[in-house]
């Protein structure tokens, strides 16, 4: 038989040696019908609504009497306790402090004497919810102090109910939100990335470009710019199809990433374009991530033979302290143009392949062939971009 029993009937546990003191207590009671407290009440819809009262319940009694005999007793039926002051072996506030540590929500009512005052502050400090004085006007209160201890006992339990289904649907809310972050931190990961190669993409490396740049022009700190540029990687694309060239260009960004320093920004810049953005760095360090980078790609390239085009890289590095830009914007024009003076040296036949931007003299813009080494531009060893008067332009 599947289902509950309702239950028909109210427990009272009655803790009295005197047994025609305890029938007097129960007779007090026997018509006293509580009614039922349902935690679990529904609406004529299904829907779970406020617990309440449904029915009534008639008492049922049980009389111990002593300590020893409460000690060995279950109190989980019970929803009432009388206990007389002072037991056969202990006192009333031992059977409380009992009940209590077994049964917390159980309410206890002391019966005592008109001669025990201060027993009546103790046992409502002990827990007890009420301390009758028992006599022949007791047993007309008796009633109603069991009834408020039921009303009582009830609303105990459904505000124990409410904090566990609060603390319940706070937990809930807890677990949401931390997958509610995972999800926002996966979207602006996402915000800021490039999918193919997994660097950063052309709108987060502008942010980070105008930050740095404020940074650097307010500290007075280095910064540097390296724009890469794939040679061979068109006829790679329109040759070998477009999953060749997408698996190219995820090569190349995972070359990049590895060989960067966590300080620099990497990002695809568009198409087989990258740029590299390198705060606190000085044109040496910054060459030595461009050869770093170039030399892995070349290896990594050479080492797949996937097929016969040499897919290879060109470089332009631009620097606050050498091609002396005005803004963010011109220190990536710097890099750019640097890059695309290494690509035409390799389209002539040149193997300087990393060209670096630089003011030489007062009215000479030139790139300069990295070959290794300190930066140390020579007369000779340079090409002019164009010739400016920078004291006339300010």
């Amino acid at each position: 038989m599947s289902g509950s029993i309702s239950k028909t009937y109210w427990r009272l546990l009655v803790i009295e040696h005197d047994q025609a003191i305890a029938a007097q207590l129960c007779n007090a009671l026997e018509n006293l019908n509580l009614p039922e407290y349902s935690q679990h009440r529904q609406d004529a819809g299904g829907q779970g609504t406020l617990a309440g009262f449904k029915k009534t319940l008639s008492p049922q009694y049980e009389v111990i009497a002593s300590l020893e005999q409460l000690h060995d007793l279950d109190l989980g039926p019970y929803d009432v306790v009388l206990c007389a002051a002072h037991l056969p072996d202990g006192h009333g506030l031992d059977a409380l402090a009992f009940i209590k540590g077994m049964a917390p929500d159980l309410p206890v009512i002391i019966i005592g004497d008109d001669q025990q005052g201060t027993l009546a502050i103790e046992s409502i400090r002990a827990g007890a919810v009420d301390y009758l004085v028992f006599n022949s006007g007791t047993l007309s209160m008796l009633a109603l102090s069991v009834a408020k201890c039921f009303a009582h006992r009830a609303v105990r339990v459904e505000n124990r109910k409410l904090h566990e289904n609060l603390s319940r649907s706070l937990s809930e809310l807890a677990v949401a939100n931390r997958q509610f972050q995972k999800v926002i931190e996966r979207l602006e990961r996402m915000s800021r990335t490039d999918e193919l190669t997994g660097l950063a993409n052309r709108r987060w490396l502008n942010l980070m470009l105008d930050d740095r740049w404020a940074e650097s022009a307010r500290n007075e700190m280095p910064l540097a710019c390296l724009m890469i540029d794939l040679d061979q990687f068109k006829r790679l694309n329109d040759d070998c199809g477009h999953h060749v060239g997408d698996s190219m260009l995820r090569t190349a960004g995972e070359v990049i990433r590895n060989n960067c320093r966590q300080v620099d920004v990497a990002a695809r810049y568009g198409g087989d374009e990258f740029c590299i953005l390198m705060p606190h760095t000085e044109p040496e360090e910054a060459m030595i991530v461009a050869d770093r980078i170039l030399t892995a790609f070349q290896q990594v390239v050479e080492a797949s033979k996937e097929n016969d085009f040499a897919v290879g890289m060109s470089m332009g590095l631009s620097h606050s302290g050498l091609s002396m830009p005005m803004s963010a914007i011109e220190l990536v024009r710097h890099a750019d143009e640097a890059m695309y003076v290494a690509k035409s040296n390799g389209k002539l036949g040149g193997a300087k392949r990393v060209m670096v931007r630089y003011r030489h003299r007062e009215s000479e813009v030139c790139v300069l062939p990295y070959t290794g080494g300190v930066l140390n531009p020579a007369p000779d060893d340079h090409l002019t971009l164009k010739r400016v008067d920078f004291r006339q332009a300010g």
